[in-house]
């Protein structure tokens, strides 16, 4: 029987719909997950009263107020729950779609600036974290400096998030966890990060995938200034924090409060003379805590299109790079276990296993973070300059505008005048300062490029040398055993320069 899969309905448009480019395609992953499962839509306008066997909810914080109590009272119903909640969707993706902490957009898409119409307001999502005792900052996005794929180059952004065995975890994967044991890689695209919060709550916090420690934070704010163009780039913090980017909540809640408990109100009994007072003590334990069982992941651009295509763009024998991320797996993994359902977990992590030059990456991680250190100096020296550029140019223009003894009309020439010298000399002065920022920025990767080289050549040469080194300790070996075994038992006398008379006599005749 095939089990029943209610996708929540949120800015997401995982169905397909109409909006201001066009009517959209339903998603590659709903096409994905109805191979299996019985697919349908879960409106949270109402009540969500039916039962389902797993229920996916992708970006639940647009939720409006009303919606988002209807769909907190059916996780904490016990609806088991798959969230994919990101601080930042790429608008290439999901251009509709806003963060977790940003507000929601006009009504009318780049049109809506024009009617004054506000927003819609969203629900707090703060709810949702409270219900299941975890910490998400809405306004953070984490950066990892890790790339399995070379080839690749600045093609691949840190903010790419690789979860494998060369990230610099100890256990990128939890390997006793089903749903994670046996993977080998998983990508996010500018994902966010979860944590627990009170220790002493009756849920489990159990970490599924984790980056390494070469890691650190953005402000979704200066990202997106980056994104536009518009500004330097990003002011990354470099924490060297291990992030859980995939983590699995479950556990009792109290839900004696609740209005709403599995799809009742409160006070309601099967039997329909039941007043609801006459409920023995184990009723009454029954209503009023729940089993809670969710599994949270801080990215929805990881089930994004583009993965599809790069999956499948990665097994043409024509393409330069091989992309080995199993995100489909992984998510497919999630609602099964969700799901009480087994069967394919164990079949699908059956994959080609590609694994790392390890010593190498030990090898070049020193230059890789003296090189990052110096880019983060680079960068912030030039903000400074450039902040300082700025402010002289204030400086310029308020000490004009604070003059006193010239006419109003005179002084507004003079003041213009002045602001178009001193902006020509600003933008002069900060393109200059740019450059330079992006040229030592460059020569320093370039000099990590050539060390890390050195150190690959340098092993490529142990691996050319090293494999001839046994066969010819085992060639003398064989070769001086022999030679001492043919001179065994033959007298001193019969030998000549160290040759057996009877050999001698073999050539003589020959």
């Amino acid at each position: 029987t095939r089990k029943k899969l209610g996708v929540l309905k949120t800015d997401v448009e995982l169905f397909g719909g109409f909006s201001m480019q066009g009517p959209t395609e339903e998603s590659r992953l709903v096409t994905e997950l109805k191979k299996q499962y019985d697919v349908v839509e879960v409106d949270p306008t109402s009540p969500i009263t039916e039962r389902y066997d797993v229920m996916l909810a992708v970006q639940p914080s647009s939720l409006s107020p009303e919606k988002m109590d209807n769909f907190v009272a059916a996780v904490k119903a016990g609806q088991p729950v798959a969230i994919f909640e990101d601080p930042f969707p790429l608008p290439q993706f999901f251009p509709n779609v806003v963060g977790t902490a940003q507000p929601k957009r006009p009504p009318g898409g780049m049109m809506g600036m024009f009617n004054r119409q506000p927003p819609e307001p969203k629900g707090d999502i703060n709810q949702l974290w409270n219900l299941l005792n975890v910490r998400f900052a809405g306004d953070e996005i984490i950066w990892q400096q890790h790339n399995p794929y070379p080839k690749a180059g600045s093609f691949v952004d840190p903010q790419w998030i690789f979860v494998d065995e060369g990230n610099g975890a100890i256990h990128p994967f939890n390997p006793d966890h089903e749903v994670s044991a046996g993977m080998r890689e998983v990508l996010l695209l500018i994902a966010g990060a979860w944590r627990p919060d009170k220790p002493t709550s009756n849920l489990e916090f159990v970490e599924l995938a984790v980056t390494g420690n070469e890691t650190g934070t953005i402000n979704y704010m200066d990202f997106e200034m980056q994104m536009r163009g518009g500004g330097m780039p990003a002011r990354r913090a470099y924490t060297r924090e291990s992030y859980v980017v995939a983590a699995e909540v479950k556990g009792s809640v109290e839900t004696e409060d609740d209005l709403f408990v599995a799809g009742k109100t409160k006070g309601d009994s099967d039997s329909p003379d039941s007043d609801g007072d006459d409920t023995n003590e184990d009723d009454e334990s029954a209503d009023t805590t729940n089993q809670v069982h969710a599994i949270l992941v801080s990215d929805i651009d990881w089930v994004a299109p583009v993965i599809f295509m790069l999956r499948e763009m990665g097994e043409q024998d024509e393409m330069i790079i091989n992309w080995n991320f199993q995100n489909v797996t992984f998510v497919l993994n999630m609602l099964d276990h969700l799901a009480g359902d087994d069967r394919f977990i164990d079949i699908r992590k059956r994959t080609r296993t590609h694994r790392i030059l390890t010593k190498i990456e030990e090898a070049t991680e020193e230059y890789r973070e003296a090189s990052l250190e110096d880019t983060n100096q680079f960068m912030n020296e030039a903000r400074e300059q450039i902040e300082a550029a700025r402010q002289e140019f204030r400086d310029k223009i308020e000490e004009l505008e604070a003059r006193t003894d010239l006419d109003p009309r005179a002084k507004a020439q003079m003041i213009e005048i002045a602001r178009r010298r001193a902006e020509r000399t600003r933008d002069v002065k900060i393109a200059r300062l740019e450059k330079e920022r992006d040229r030592n920025i460059r020569q320093s990767e370039r000099d990590r490029d050539l060390k890390v080289r050195g150190v690959q050549n340098r092993y490529k040469s142990y691996a050319v040398v090293l494999p001839l080194i046994p066969p010819a300790l085992v060639a003398f070996f064989v070769y001086f055993h022999r030679r001492k075994a043919e001179r065994e038992g033959v007298s001193k006398s019969r030998l000549r320069y160290g040759v057996p008379i009877d050999e001698r006599a073999t050539e003589a005749s020959s």
